[in-house]
């Protein structure tokens, strides 16, 4: 399945969570990186989504309302959000999987269990590179016009927008350049040949966790993880089941 869906109700307003399919490397890994720090990578089928989560889908699922945002707008990204408020115990993962979109999701995939989680560095890498096309070498996220892809300082008058009014990646995400930075699930490190070339997060510890999806550069950058921060979008990852 290329695609899954859930539409919600927020206000008299309809909402959509749009899941992507990302089909893996298959055996034939994708060099993640940069040319002096590369490492090759075999990623797994995963779902990612379309967006970022936006404050309509957050305020759904946690039952409270955005109060941590700047910026107003049902279909603008939640930001200033820390890793804890996702990741935590309550938490917006842990309440989205235990929630009826999970249930939805779960009725779309019969014969698997799935889960919502954050990605890791290199399948957000994968994911944004546009997953079996990265070899396309885009200088962003889709294009090399950052202009088409992402919102930043020379267009986005200092304030974030509701996502995906920019053009697509080849893989069908939006705003994986611009806007507001994304949450990944690992640990930082500066030893490369430490992350793991599956795909899964580097977990082995730290007081770091990584952002990703700077506008300009698409650089790596990292924060203490107990700080608020921005936004994420999420990953649906099959853990038992065919595929």
């Amino acid at each position: 399945m290329n695609s899954l869906e859930y539409t919600f109700d927020r206000g008299g307003s309809e909402h959509k969570l749009h899941m992507v399919f990302m089909e893996g490397t298959g055996g034939r890994p994708f060099v993640f990186g940069t040319e002096k720090n590369t490492l090759e990578i075999n990623i797994n089928d995963f779902w990612m989504a379309r967006f970022t989560v936006t404050k309509a889908l957050w305020e759904f699922v946690t039952g409270t309302t955005a109060n941590h945002s700047r910026f107003t707008g049902e279909h603008k990204p939640i930001e200033q959000v820390s890793w804890f408020d996702i990741t935590g115990k309550e938490g917006f993962l842990e309440k989205i999987n235990h929630s009826v979109i999970m249930e939805e999701i779960r009725k779309q995939l019969p014969g698997k269990t799935v889960l919502f989680r954050l990605p890791s560095e290199t399948e957000w890498e994968y994911a944004a590179r546009g997953g079996k096309s990265w070899q396309d070498n885009f200088e962003f996220s889709g294009s090399n016009n950052i202009d088409e892809v992402a919102w930043y300082k020379n267009n986005s008058g200092k304030e974030t927008h509701a996502v995906g009014l920019k053009a697509p990646n080849q893989a069908g995400l939006y705003d994986m350049n611009g806007n507001v930075w994304e949450w990944c699930m690992d640990y930082y490190t500066l030893e490369t040949n430490r992350i793991p070339k599956d795909g899964s997060p580097f977990l082995a510890g730290g007081t770091d966790r990584v952002l990703r999806g700077d506008a300009i550069t698409m650089a790596l950058f990292i924060v203490p993880y107990q700080n608020d921060m921005k936004l994420f979008r999420m990953l649906l990852m099959s853990v038992s089941g065919s595929g």
